[in-house]
């Protein structure tokens, strides 16, 4: 048994370098990060959820690919908005999370609906019912 683990550990390092081997994405991570940062957005506590990030932007893992990237980028601002109280900061934050993704000849992704509804929120709590009900209809309309 040991002997095909080797085998086939051997035929994967003839096909990638050892430096591919060592950053190929961890997606278990990326998952568990994802996870922790639900967990703290869903239950406010915005300060833990802000050192997560910050934590994770120093990762090759999020920094070197752009949907991991994103994620960070829209706890930011949600961060921006819900501690800070700097809606324009959180707008642009957001929309640039949004913009990494966003192609118009495709469907719109989950994460990039929940960022709308982010930016819809916001709006929302601000009063400024007309912006946040055009951000709700685009995530309803993805949908």
């Amino acid at each position: 048994m040991p002997r095909l683990c080797i085998r086939s550990l051997s035929n994967l390092a003839s096909t990638l370098t050892f430096f591919e081997i060592g950053t190929t994405p961890r997606l278990d991570y990326v998952e568990e990060v994802e996870k922790q940062l639900r967990y703290l957005r869903v239950n406010r506590h915005y300060e833990e959820m802000m050192d997560l990030v910050k934590t994770e932007e120093k990762n090759p893992l999020f920094y070197r690919d752009n949907e991991n990237l994103q994620l960070l980028y829209w706890h930011k601002g949600i961060y921006q908005y819900e501690v800070e109280k700097d809606p324009e900061t959180s707008f642009e934050l957001l929309d640039h999370a949004f913009q990494m993704s966003a192609n118009g000849k495709k469907a719109m992704s989950e994460r990039e609906m929940q960022i709308l509804s982010s930016v819809g929120t916001i709006h929302f709590s601000l009063c400024l019912y007309e912006e946040a009900l055009y951000y709700f209809k685009q995530v309803e309309t993805a949908i």
